[in-house]
């Protein structure tokens, strides 16, 4: 599940002997960049949470008791609400601090793949 970004960081360097200023340059680049980017990705925006409603086809009440403890371990889930409950399906309503990547994320490393299929959110156990 890992993502590779490439990105283009132009330096003007005038000699390549300059050893203090290439070191300079590395550091910048490790500093500014990476560092300002992984922090952009680990974001929690607290102020304006993100909702979803995700659909499981035939679940037993067993296997939904564990699905919603798994909900209640996951960190930026805020709090989560069973909106429709029958033999075929549950519609649970997550609300949750985050991007939806990070929340299919934190649920993939639980064994649950989250999938948008035409608008409609399904989880599955792996």
């Amino acid at each position: 599940n890992e993502k590779i970004i490439y990105k283009n960081i132009k330096h003007k360097i005038d000699n390549l002997n300059n050893e203090e200023n290439i070191l300079n340059i590395i550091e910048n680049i490790k500093n500014v960049y990476i560092s300002d980017y992984w922090k952009s990705l680990n974001t929690i925006d607290f102020t304006s949470p993100l909702s979803v409603s995700i659909h499981l086809n035939n679940i037993s009440l067993k296997e939904l008791k564990k699905f919603e403890n798994i909900l209640s371990e996951i960190d930026i889930i805020n709090y989560y609400i069973v909106q429709e409950f029958s033999l075929n399906k549950v519609v649970i309503k997550i609300n949750y601090f985050s991007t939806p990547d990070r929340l299919k994320g934190k649920l993939l490393e639980k064994n649950y793949l989250l999938n948008n299929d035409t608008g409609l959110w399904k989880v599955k156990k792996l």
